[in-house]
């Protein structure tokens, strides 16, 4: 059983057990949002400011839902004949994922937003104004900027929630039946 076990996580792609298994690669995503909030604390109107950071992670979040995450379609191979891979597929398209990456986008869009608009209170005074002229542009760019960089962290969650229980299934599949 635990050669099945490390044997269907072997069979991912480097990069998607990077992302489900490494610390570091969690940090490092982690980082890079804060480094990008750091940036953009440098905009002094409050809606550029803090929309931005609160709408990117749950615009990953929307992208998630709607287009389940696929640790094998790194790789283009035909895995239908794949049992264990269909599993984690499912798992990852299943509501309880969409729910966690939810909850997980909520978290990180608060910890984003308070972070960017605590490091711009620090650096100046915020303007509550809206230029339509510029704004809305600058919403756009970093809405997508912020949603890009929470990507990441947002995958590494995901499949460290999937992990244990894709082994839980695989457990399951694998008893013999008495």
């Amino acid at each position: 059983m635990a050669n099945q076990k490390q044997s269907a996580r072997q069979r991912l792609h480097p990069l998607m057990r990077e992302f489900g298994e490494n610390n570091g690669t969690l940090y490092t995503c982690l980082g890079m949002a804060v480094v990008v909030a750091f940036i953009w604390s440098r905009v002094p109107r409050i809606w550029v400011l803090a929309l931005p950071p609160a709408l990117g992670p749950l615009v990953t979040a929307a992208y998630l839902w709607l287009s389940p995450l696929n640790p094998y379609k790194i790789e283009h191979r035909n895995i239908s004949h794949d049992a264990m891979a269909q599993k984690l597929i499912a798992l990852l398209g299943s509501n309880g994922a969409r729910r966690y990456c939810l909850r997980v986008a909520i978290a990180l869009s608060g910890a984003l937003t308070g972070c960017t608009v605590f490091m711009a209170r620090l650096q100046k005074p915020i303007i509550f104004s809206f230029d339509r002229s510029q704004d809305v542009r600058w919403l756009l760019g970093g809405t997508f900027l912020f949603a890009a960089t929470s990507l990441g962290s947002q995958m590494c969650f995901l499949l460290r929630w999937a992990f244990p229980r894709w082994e839980q299934t695989e457990d399951s599949s694998c008893r013999p039946i008495h």
